[in-house]
């Protein structure tokens, strides 16, 4: 069994090797590619390999892009993606279809669970994004179903705000009181049941993804 690394240290290479070689005796020693996707991809075309672990704090260039090359082209391969802290960085990642991701300070332990997870032909997903994903809205799936619950003024309200335009700015351009916008914004948080501005900016960016692939498709 092989494994590529587009990561900088060799040594937590190494230590992913070994917790590799605790399961799977008969793996060979990590091959290195540069953390950049055009040399990840030649890499993946060249060798033959079963896993890739990419380090995502170094990633020079687009994560969609690779991930979407590799689901496309390598449909076989798993990708295990690192990263200092799991954000929804690493929720893009799982939607292009990787197989597991960690963080660089996780246990041991838990390194070893998401190897034999993935290994039993599993996708393997961190408590912490299970948690965050639960307690802090990261993640809206059902966007359509969301805006069903506005009205059509409030939808107007919202795309003025995801342009990242200030409350006088938008009061100015939709001829209404700060108030009455104040208002506005105060009924699409209780709508969408957002309990604070993190939460608020969570939905628009997720408000935002769901707009542009629905242009996408549309085109």
């Amino acid at each position: 069994m092989q494994i590529i690394y587009a990561i900088k240290s060799y040594v937590f290479a190494e230590g992913i090797n070994s917790l590799f070689r605790q399961e799977v005796k008969l793996i060979q020693p990590p091959a290195f590619c540069a953390v950049v996707p055009a040399e990840i991809l030649q890499a993946i075309s060249t060798q033959s390999c079963h896993f890739l672990v990419v380090d995502l704090d170094y990633l020079e260039g687009s994560a969609e892009y690779l991930f979407k090359q590799i689901r496309q082209a390598f449909p076989l391969l798993k990708v295990i993606v690192i990263a200092e802290n799991l954000d929804r960085r690493i929720l893009h990642a799982y939607r292009n279809g990787i197989a597991a991701s960690f963080s660089k300070n996780e246990t041991k332990e838990n390194v070893s669970i998401a190897i034999r997870t993935i290994l039993a032909n599993q996708v393997y997903v961190p408590n912490s994004i299970i948690l965050g994903v639960i307690s802090e809205g990261h993640v809206f799936t059902e966007i359509e179903t969301h805006l069903k619950l506005l009205s059509e003024k409030e939808i107007i309200v919202l795309d003025q705000i995801c342009l990242g335009k200030r409350m006088k700015e938008i009061s100015q351009c939709l001829n209404i009181a700060p108030s009455t916008l104040s208002t506005h914004k105060l009924r699409i948080m209780r709508k969408l049941s957002l309990d604070n501005r993190r939460e608020l900016m969570n939905f628009m960016a997720a408000y935002e993804d769901w707009k542009k692939n629905k242009s996408i498709v549309s085109n």
